[in-house]
C-alpha cells in the first residue's frame, strides 16, 4: 500500500514484480540518456553563435559514420528494451507446478473468489481427536451433543468424515466496506478507507497460484501492484496468471478498469499466508457453511440406529443362549 510522500515503487513481494520494477529503472536510465544528447545536441545548434562565434564548416555537405550513429544508436536501446520486455512477458506466464488455483469472477460491483479445497487433512484430524473437542471448535460452548462420550465416537467421526469427504467448493464474496462502517470498534476491517473488503483472497506463500480472472457482465481488471499483476476479466474468456510470493503479508489493490459507478467501490484485498495457515483459513470456511443443525440431527439418528442395531443383536445372542440351555436339560 503507499504511504503519503513516498517517492518509490511499492515492497514488491514477487519475482515478477521484482523484475518489472528493475525494467522500470533500465527505461528510466535509457530515457535520461536520450534526453541529456538531445538535448545537448539541441543547445548546440540554438547556441551556436556564441559557442563557435558564427563559424561553421560549409565545406562538409555529408558525414556517413554521424548518419550510422544516429540510425543505429535508437534500434539498440528499443532492442535493448523489446528483449528485457519479451524476458518479463515470459516469466509472467503461469508455466508448471501450479499449486494453488484460484478463480476471481468480477461483478458489478464486488469480486467473488471461488476455490476447490480437499477435507482430507480435517478428516484425519477429526478421527484423531474426540468428539469433545471437535464440537469445542465447530460451537464454542455447550451443544446439543455434549453429552457423547468417547465409547459412541467411533459413530459420529464417522458419520462426520462421510459429510466432509471429497473436494469442497468454496465461495467467498468480497464486498468493498463503506467508509460509515470504519472505526476503532470495527473488528472486520482493518480501518483502511476505500481498500477494505468483507472477505479476501487467499493466496499461498513460496508456491504458484493460478489466478482465474473472468467477469459476469462488463470488463473489470482485477490487479495488485505489489504482486505485478493485472488481469484484464472480459466477458466471454478467462484470463490466466501465475503469482508466486516471496513473502507473507497483505496487498492491496483495484479494479483498474471503469466499470460504471460504483467502480471505486471494488477493492482487491489479497492475504498471503504459508500452506497452513492457508489451509486452516479453508477449513474454517468449509465448516462455516456447514448445515451443521441438519448434521447434528442427522448424527443422533444414525447412533439412535447403532443403539438399536446393538439392543436386537444382544437380544439375539440371549434367545440363541436359552436355546442351548434347553437343549442341553
Amino acid at each position: 500500500m503507499g504511504i503519503w510522500m513516498q517517492w518509490g515503487l511499492l515492497d514488491l513481494c514477487t519475482t515478477v514484480s521484482q523484475s518489472l520494477g528493475a525494467y522500470h529503472d533500465l527505461v528510466l536510465v535509457i530515457i535520461g540518456s536520450i534526453l541529456i544528447g538531445v538535448g545537448l545536441f539541441l543547445c548546440m545548434f540554438l547556441l551556436h553563435k556564441r559557442l563557435y562565434k558564427g563559424m561553421l564548416n560549409r565545406s562538409v555537405k555529408s558525414n556517413e559514420k554521424l548518419e550510422v550513429v544516429w540510425t543505429l544508436s535508437p534500434a539498440i536501446f528499443l532492442s535493448i528494451l523489446g528483449f528485457e520486455s519479451l524476458v518479463n512477458l515470459y516469466s509472467m506466464e503461469v508455466g508448471d507446478g501450479v499449486v494453488n488455483s484460484v478463480e476471481a469472477h468480477g461483478h458489478q460491483w464486488y469480486w467473488d473468489y471461488n476455490y476447490v479445497y480437499s477435507m482430507g487433512v480435517l478428516i484425519e484430524w477429526f478421527k484423531g481427536n474426540n468428539w469433545d473437542a471437535v464440537m469445542d471448535l465447530v460451537f464454542p460452548g455447550p451443544t446439543s451433543m455434549g453429552d457423547l462420550d468417547s465409547a459412541s465416537f467411533s459413530c459420529a467421526d464417522l458419520w462426520v468424515a462421510s459429510q466432509l469427504v471429497g473436494d469442497w467448493a468454496v465461495s467467498m464474496e468480497s464486498y468493498g466496506i463503506e467508509e460509515s462502517s470504519l472505526g476503532f470498534d470495527s473488528l472486520k476491517s482493518n480501518n483502511f478507507r476505500k481498500m477494505d473488503v468483507t472477505s479476501f483472497c487467499i493466496l499461498w506463500q513460496g508456491m504458484i497460484n493460478e489466478v482465474k480472472v473472468s467477469t459476469s457482465d462488463v470488463m473489470h481488471s482485477w490487479g495488485v501492484p505489489a504482486l505485478g499483476v493485472k488481469v484484464d476479466a472480459i466477458p466471454g474468456r478467462v484470463n490466466v496468471v501465475g503469482i508466486n510470493p516471496l513473502t507473507s503479508g497483505f496487498y492491496f489493490g483495484n479494479c483498474y478498469e471503469l466499470c460504471g459507478p460504483g467502480h471505486s467501490s471494488m477493492p482487491i484485498f489479497v492475504g498471503v499466508f504459508n500452506r497452513l495457515n492457508s489451509e486452516f483459513l479453508l477449513q474454517e470456511s468449509v465448516i462455516n457453511s456447514c448445515d451443521w443443525d441438519n448434521l447434528v440431527s442427522n448424527c443422533d439418528e444414525v447412533m439412535i440406529i447403532e443403539k438399536a442395531t446393538e439392543s436386537k443383536n444382544e437380544f439375539f445372542n440371549y434367545d440363541e443362549s436359552v436355546a442351548e440351555s434347553e437343549s442341553k436339560l
